[in-house]
């Protein structure tokens, strides 16, 4: 730390009193007592500069160190405009074709900013509280040893930890706490999970059921989005204004009759009359049965001859064999 200006005249006048380098340092702080005494070296140079130069300035203030080539006013002002064009502008990877250090240094000295890098964080909602003293207390009544040997800490990664809010597999034991706690109106929908979107609610999407299609033939996406469902029940509990509650909405629609599946109101391309169906079949099965008594009676009856008698005509008598 450089010696103040009011320092380095102490140091010369006491000096030139006493001749003597240790009772200067004394007397130095015996009135600079928040300063450490200065060094037997820093008094010579101190005096010797005194009586060379006839003065105690610093001579090398503002010419010591290496001088300053890329933080230029050009360069500070294209700094700037970056930063206003884009305020998320990454140091790394800026497009004022200035070096990563010359960018931060630039940034931190003279513009005065820090970069920043965005943390994704779990929010929390009204209804979060409820549910996490509703785990605890399950974790608690698991065993009872907890109670009886504190607590315990871990440190998890949220980003990489999704929530499956979907019902679980029939026969399936995993222990899922978020299981069927989706927002898809049963009726109509189904829930299908969407991993990789991290530790939030609304990861997943409410697909139509068997028997249902998705009101907006024309769209790419037939679901709707879990996100938007859990907002809007959000809302409802929150006794707000939602459309959660809204017939038909969030809902598909039926199919024509007769239809398993489909992907918008027509009719199906065949349609399986079953009371007919079966009608006919029973009786191809009839006729199918009878042939081989037609076939016996064909067979054993094939030369009997039959005559045919005609009624008389005047004037004509026939009679067919």
């Amino acid at each position: 730390m450089q010696l103040t200006k009011e320092q380095r005249i102490f140091i010369v006048l006491k000096y030139e009193t006493t001749k003597n380098c240790e009772q200067v340092r004394r007397a130095f702080n015996e009135t600079f007592p928040e300063r450490n005494s200065p060094e037997k070296k820093t008094v010579y140079r101190t005096v010797r500069k005194f009586n060379e130069h006839g003065n105690i300035n610093n001579r090398y203030k503002g010419n010591s160190g290496r001088k300053t080539i890329q933080r230029t006013e050009n360069n500070i002002a294209i700094v700037q405009r970056a930063i206003a064009e884009n305020p998320t502008t990454s140091v790394r990877c800026n497009e004022t074709n200035l070096s990563k250090s010359t960018f931060h240094r630039i940034l931190k000295k003279d513009i005065c900013l820090h970069p920043y890098k965005m943390q994704i964080k779990h929010e929390l909602l009204p209804c979060d509280y409820a549910r996490r003293k509703e785990f605890c207390n399950w974790f608690i009544s698991k065993d009872q040893r907890f109670t009886e040997r504190g607590t315990s800490g871990i440190d998890i990664d949220l980003r990489r930890v999704d929530i499956d809010q979907c019902p679980l597999p029939p026969g399936s034991s995993a222990l899922n706490i978020f299981a069927a706690s989706d927002k898809c109106k049963k009726r109509t929908t189904q829930c299908v999970s969407l991993p990789g979107l991290g530790f939030r609610r609304g990861s997943y999407k409410c697909e139509c059921r068997d028997g249902f299609y998705f009101p907006d033939t024309a769209t790419r996406e037939k679901y709707f989005n879990g996100s938007i469902i859990e907002e809007e029940y959000e809302k409802k509990l929150s006794n707000q204004e939602s459309m959660y509650d809204i017939p038909d909405l969030f809902e598909c629609l039926s199919c024509a009759p007769g239809c398993d599946t489909c992907s918008d109101s027509r009719p199906c391309v065949v349609t399986l009359n079953w009371l007919m169906r079966t009608a006919v079949l029973v009786l191809a099965l009839a006729l199918i049965a009878c042939l081989p008594a037609i076939a016996f009676l064909t067979w054993k009856y094939g030369n009997v001859k039959v005559s045919l008698l005609l009624p008389s005509l005047p004037g004509n008598t026939a009679m067919l064999r």
